[in-house]
Parts: structure tokens; C-alpha cells; sequence
């Protein structure tokens, strides 16, 4: 059962509750995913994420997966990103953009003849 209010959000789930408020604090600590899973009575941790998107999309879901793990967490690299990239995106961006990413895979795209 899931219920939020105006001002704060309580997530419940078999009686165990975490409260955060307006100002973003914690009424029970969680510090890794893994606890966070045992809580709530999850079976899988997710542990790393695939982006497998060249573009500001993926820089923009990386951030918000970085500052949610930061608020819950206090650690904003308890979940870790592989980005796959092509050599285009490589040129064209650089490493740099992609510097979120735990590891980077630059994979090699043939050309689609129609």
C-alpha cells in the first residue's frame, strides 16, 4: 500500500514506512540499495543501468538517477551506469559527456543498406 500526502510522502509497504518531508529528510536511514530492497520486501537489487542512448537523454537520466540515489542514499554513485556509445558519438561529444558512466563500451554500427 502506497500513500502520499501534500507536504510529505510516506511509502508503506508491509508496515515498514519511509517518511521524507518537504525539506527532503529521512525519517528512517537506508544507505545502499540492497537495504533499501530487503525494506521494502524487493527480491532484486538493481545494481547498474544500461544507457544505451547517445544524447542528452541519457545525460539528463543519469543525473536524476544520481540526485535520487544522493537524497535516499547519501551517496550519489550507489547505483552505476554503462553507457554503450558509438565512435561518431565519441567525436562528436567526447568522453566528457559521458563522464557519469562507470564504463563507457564504444561499439562499432554498420551502416543499414536499404
Amino acid at each position: 500500500m502506497m500513500s502520499t500526502s501534500d507536504n510529505d510522502s510516506d511509502v508503506s509497504e508491509d508496515g515498514i514506512s519511509l517518511k521524507i518531508d518537504s525539506k527532503g529528510s529521512k525519517e528512517c536511514n537506508i544507505a545502499t540499495p540492497a537495504e533499501f530492497v530487503k525494506r521494502f520486501g524487493g527480491s532484486r537489487v538493481i545494481e547498474k543501468v544500461l544507457i544505451a542512448n547517445n544524447g542528452i537523454a541519457a545525460v539528463k537520466c543519469m543525473r536524476s538517477v544520481r540526485r535520487w540515489a544522493y537524497e535516499l542514499f547519501g551517496n550519489d554513485k550507489a547505483i552505476r551506469f554503462v553507457a554503450m556509445v558509438t565512435p561518431e558519438d565519441l567525436r562528436v561529444r567526447g568522453l566528457s559527456y559521458f563522464n557519469s558512466a562507470l564504463l563507457v563500451l564504444v561499439f562499432a554500427v554498420a551502416s543499414l543498406i536499404n
